[in-house]
C-alpha cells in the first residue's frame, strides 16, 4: 500500500507468555492464605498510643445484648400501648412494671451524656482529621448545638461515622448551622437505642401528663359532690326553719 501498511505482517513477542504466566502464578500465591504465623497477633507488641488496650470479653457482649433486648421490648410495649390513641392518652393504663423499666434506662441513658468540653475536643479532632478549617466560634456554636440535644458518648460516634459518609475530601470549609443539624438527623440511622431512648421519654412524660389530667377530674369531682352535698344540706336546713316559721305565723294572724 501507499503508505507502508501491510496487514499481513504479525509480530511475535517472544517474553510475552512467560510473563503473562509469572503474573498469574503471582496472583495466586498472593490469595492463597499462609497456614503457618511465625507470631500470633495476641503475641504481637503494638507501639501504637492509640490503640485501645481493654478486653472485650464474651461476658460485656452478652450484657450489651440483653440491654437492647430489654430496650426494643419496653419499647414495643410503649408502641402498642400508644398506637391510634389520641395524644395524650393511651389504649390502656399503663402498668407500673413498664413505667419503671423504663425510667430505669432513662437513668441509664443520662449516665452517658457527654459534657461540653468532651463534645469540642471531639468536634476538634473531626474536622482537624477532615482536614477543615474552622473557628473558635463555628467549634462553640456546633459543641452548644450537640450540648443542648444532650448527645451521649454513643451520638458522638454516630455522628462522626455520619459526617465520614458524607463529607467530600475537597470541601474545606465547616457546614454552617442548617447542614451542621441536617448531619446530626443523619447519625440517628447509625444510632437507633438512642433515638428509642428519646421517644420513651416523651412516652413517660405523656403518661405523667395523662395521670396529672385524671387526678385533676378525680378532685374536681369530689369538690362538686361536696359542694352539692353542702347545699342540699343547707336547702333542706333552710326549709326546715322556714316551715315552722310559716305556720305559727299563720296561726297568731287567726
Amino acid at each position: 500500500m501507499a503508505n507502508g501498511y501491510n496487514y499481513r505482517l504479525k509480530y511475535c513477542v517472544t517474553f510475552w507468555q512467560n510473563w503473562r504466566a509469572q503474573l498469574s502464578n503471582m496472583r495466586q500465591s498472593k490469595a492463597t492464605p499462609k497456614s503457618k504465623c511465625s507470631v500470633q497477633p495476641i503475641e504481637r507488641r503494638v507501639n501504637s498510643k492509640n490503640h485501645s488496650h481493654k478486653n472485650y470479653t464474651p461476658a460485656c457482649d452478652a450484657e450489651n445484648k440483653q440491654s437492647s433486648a430489654k430496650l426494643v421490648s419496653v419499647f414495643l410495649n410503649w408502641s402498642a400501648l400508644s398506637k391510634g390513641a389520641i395524644f395524650p392518652n393511651f389504649n390502656r393504663p399503663v402498668n407500673n412494671a413498664l413505667a419503671s423499666e423504663t425510667q430505669e434506662l432513662l437513668d441509664q441513658y443520662a449516665t452517658d451524656i457527654s459534657t461540653k468540653r468532651q463534645i469540642e475536643n471531639h468536634l476538634g479532632k473531626l474536622w482537624l482529621t477532615l482536614n477543615v478549617a474552622i473557628t473558635p466560634n463555628e467549634l462553640t456554636l456546633q459543641t452548644t448545638n450537640l450540648f443542648n440535644k444532650r448527645i451521649s458518648t454513643t451520638g458522638l460516634i454516630a455522628f462522626t461515622k455520619a459526617v465520614q459518609t458524607t463529607w467530600q475530601n475537597h470541601w474545606r470549609k465547616p457546614p454552617n448551622e442548617e447542614q451542621f443539624m441536617r448531619l446530626l438527623i443523619q447519625s440517628q440511622a447509625y444510632n437507633q437505642e438512642e433515638g428509642m431512648l428519646r421517644i420513651l421519654e416523651q412516652f413517660l412524660k405523656r403518661w405523667n401528663m395523662v395521670q396529672k389530667s385524671c387526678n385533676i377530674e378525680r378532685l374536681l369531682s369530689i369538690w362538686r359532690h361536696d359542694a352539692f352535698s353542702k347545699l342540699s344540706f343547707n336547702t333542706i336546713s333552710a326549709d326546715i326553719i322556714i316551715w315552722p316559721t310559716a305556720i305559727s305565723n299563720n296561726l297568731s294572724a287567726t
